[in-house]
């Protein structure tokens, strides 16, 4: 994992200022302990992203069936159209639907 020069910086600043200790320099996979570290980090970053995909799934199909209950001429719109009329709802489903596939 390569560290600019910029980044650096900015996370001793941060480890300063918070009393916290991230790491601010490239792995060396020359050292055992840096295999290790890399493979937790990697590890907590995809079990966190996929914590976050879940919730945004769900989210989704939450609204989904909300619509169908509660704006069902919409949902079927949606269906047949691919979006509704209400720029406000259409807007909110098209951000959901993104932010689930992002992840």
């Amino acid at each position: 994992m390569f560290i600019s020069k910029d980044q650096q910086t900015k996370i001793k600043q941060l480890n300063q200022i918070l009393g916290m200790k991230h790491r601010s320099t490239p792995f060396d996979f020359n050292k055992k302990e840096d295999w290790i570290e890399a493979l937790e980090m990697i590890t907590a970053e995809y079990v966190d992203f996929c914590e976050y995909w879940g919730r945004l799934s769900n989210l989704n199909s939450n609204l989904d069936e909300s619509l169908e209950c509660f704006y069902t001429a919409s949902w079927v719109g949606i269906s047949q159209e691919g979006n509704v009329k209400d720029l406000k709802l259409n807007n909110a489903i098209k951000s959901v639907n993104k932010a689930e596939d992002s992840l």
